[in-house]
């Protein structure tokens, strides 16, 4: 996990993200332990050893590489999210995304069910759209750091 934390950290610096703040191995089993265990994107309960460290906010999308802009996913997710932003640019499995190994979900640009363009407009997610997370505080939370990120807020929303 040392490993994982500290490369990560260095791809930050590489990028030249602002922000980012190096964490302890602690610091994020206790986030993973306060989040149960369970992936903010599906609600599926994540063997430690197979938990991922998702950046909310993307380092390739300027990102920091800290503690407020860490949660947890499955393997899935996380693999599924890749670089993109929540509700700009893919659907958490929550709010009807379909995860990676889902065959039955369209692949290609056309009818691709990982791009929510519905779910927000100008002013910010929908209401329906926090109507529907308000039952997963981490997702909620997901959401308010990927929002005030991009609206240049930085790190005000974590």
């Amino acid at each position: 996990m040392r490993i994982r934390i500290a490369g990560a950290l260095r791809k930050a610096r590489k990028l030249n993200n602002p922000g980012s703040a190096p964490f302890s191995v602690e610091a994020w089993v206790a986030l993973a332990e306060k989040l149960e265990n369970r992936c903010t994107y599906c609600g599926k309960t994540v063997d430690p050893s197979d938990m991922h460290m998702d950046h909310i906010v993307p380092l390739r999308r300027g990102g920091p590489h800290a503690l407020f802009n860490m949660t947890l996913a499955c393997a899935g997710c996380n693999v599924s999210k890749r670089d993109r932003p929540l509700l700009f640019e893919w659907a958490p499995v929550l709010l009807g995304g379909k995860p990676r190994w889902d065959k039955s979900a369209p692949r290609g640009k056309r009818g691709n069910p990982w791009v929510p363009a519905a779910w927000r407009d100008e002013s910010g997610p929908l209401p329906s759209v926090l109507a529907q997370a308000k039952d997963h505080p981490e997702l909620l939370r997901a959401i308010r750091v990927t929002e005030a990120f991009f609206n240049g807020q930085g790190e005000a929303a974590a």
